[in-house]
């Protein structure tokens, strides 16, 4: 029998936030499902980096919501 992964992250950045996310998997002959939810309010910055080293499939769903000017 084959290894399934479901993985959910979801951050909230509030006013003037900034985080650098790094998502780095290693996973062979893995079927993988990956949710990724954000909230990111005024003046603030999500920066992510998604890194996979192989797998047997791989799904990415992102899910962001960008609240306010300067929301990046």
């Amino acid at each position: 029998m084959g290894k399934y992964i479901n993985i959910v992250y979801e951050i909230f950045l509030e006013e003037n936030s900034t985080i650098e996310f790094v998502n780095f998997s290693v996973k062979s002959q893995t079927t993988q499902i990956f949710h990724f939810f954000g909230t990111v309010n005024k003046n603030s910055t999500l920066k992510l980096f998604p890194i996979d080293i192989s797998g047997k499939f791989l799904k990415k769903n992102y899910f962001i919501s960008l609240n306010g000017p300067n929301a990046y």
